[in-house]
């Protein structure tokens, strides 16, 4: 019966983390879950607001699974997984419109954290592809919520690196195949490799 429960709920994790790195950061999809979770935890939320057609949206997955910075401040947070349509009736997460991907973050009351934004962004307050600026809005995060992060500011060490990241640059993933669009531009007419 123990193992039934412990498949069961590992099966309800992995399909929560919707392949953000369920093995390493615990995922809820439901933003008044998650909100509950915060107040009673006293813990601040992240939110992750993603479209599973979204190519930006998969090009972020592999910065939660890749590098363990994120992975160890994401334990200091409630982590919430928003997906597809979802985010659409929630208007609070669309704070300065509905792009996909947008990062947000929570505080121990369940209230937004409008200051903790990318400021380097071009695409919106919210919008993240770079594990530094995930990393800057989490602690900044943190902070903004009276959380201690002095022990979690320590650089990463080249250990720290998981091993299927880029090797040339983790913060990059490793490229796509080469995806030709027409025949002319490929001579054995195949249309992937």
């Amino acid at each position: 019966m123990e193992f039934l429960h412990q498949a069961a709920s590992y099966m309800l994790g992995t399909l929560a983390a919707r392949g953000w790195n369920y093995n390493n950061i615990r995922w809820m999809t439901s933003l008044e879950e998650g909100r509950t979770r915060a107040i009673e935890s006293r813990k601040p939320a992240m939110v992750v607001v993603h479209r599973t057609n979204c190519p930006t949206c998969m090009a972020l997955k592999p910065r939660f699974k890749n590098n363990r910075d994120i992975e160890r401040l994401a334990k200091e947070f409630v982590m919430i997984n928003i997906e597809d349509e979802k985010e659409h009736r929630i208007a609070e997460l669309n704070a300065d419109g509905d792009y996909v991907p947008r990062i947000l973050f929570l505080d121990a009351n369940g209230k937004l954290l409008r200051q903790v934004k990318n400021v380097n962004s071009e695409y919106g307050k919210y919008f993240h592809i770079d594990s530094n600026t995930i990393l800057r809005s989490m602690k900044h995060a943190l902070t903004v919520s009276g959380q201690s992060t002095t022990t979690l500011l320590q650089p990463s060490r080249p250990d720290d690196i998981r091993a299927d990241a880029n090797p040339i640059h983790p913060s990059i993933p490793r490229p796509a195949a080469r995806v030709y669009v027409n025949k002319s531009t490929n001579p054995l007419g195949a249309r992937n490799y």
